[in-house]
């Protein structure tokens, strides 16, 4: 189990699922060491993995809003982007869940997008501070090593829960960012704490 008492938090992000094999795994994992993280999830991927987004929540994991397919938001007019936030809302609000997070695919945005989005819809808009770069052909230990090496409190580390790599090694990070000091908290949690200790 995590250390509570520790004042080195870290957020440990997984854009893209829910994935049938891999965020089952990380679940299992997060289980096993007592931590829990954010999921930025993809709509139309719900409904296959209704079960999974269920665990997700039951077991007090953040999940967030990853649009309804994917698309890259700044090609996007007002009507098509509302509709990519609102209909994932829809999805998620079957099982329960009402996001507070935001994340963009491929983390763009345009200035009128983040001004409606955050005064109409209510969102925070999150990116993230460290890319794992989980997407690119590399061996699993090399994204351990670097982020190992890059990991800092009050970081937003991002993974993605569709790519094998993001979950072969995750116990040796987990392990070592305890083992540290570190605490697994969710976005949320850490953007709370920032905003408090300002």
């Amino acid at each position: 189990m995590q250390d509570t008492q520790s004042g080195l938090k870290i957020a440990f992000t997984f854009d893209d699922g829910p994935h049938a094999q891999n965020t089952v795994e990380l679940l299992n994992v997060a289980a096993e060491y007592g931590v829990r993280w954010t999921f930025f999830v993809v709509g139309n991927r719900i409904a296959r993995h209704r079960s999974i987004v269920q665990r997700q929540f039951l077991e007090g994991h953040e999940i967030g809003n990853h649009s309804w397919s994917h698309p890259d938001f700044l090609g996007l007019d007002p009507g098509r982007a509302r509709m990519e936030l609102e209909q994932t809302d829809a999805a998620l609000a079957e099982l329960g869940v009402k996001p507070r997070l935001f994340r963009p695919p491929y983390g763009r945005i345009s200035s009128d997008q983040r001004g409606w989005i955050t005064r109409e819809l209510k969102y925070k808009i999150v990116l993230w501070t460290i890319d794992s770069l989980d997407w690119q052909s590399q061996p699993p230990t090399g994204v351990v090593n670097r982020l190992l090496s890059s990991s800092r409190p009050g970081e937003i580390v991002l993974y993605h829960d569709i790519h094998t790599v993001a979950i072969q090694g995750m116990r040796r990070m987990v392990e070592s960012l305890l083992a540290g000091g570190f605490e697994f908290v969710t976005v949320s949690e850490l953007l709370d704490d920032l905003h408090q200790a300002k």
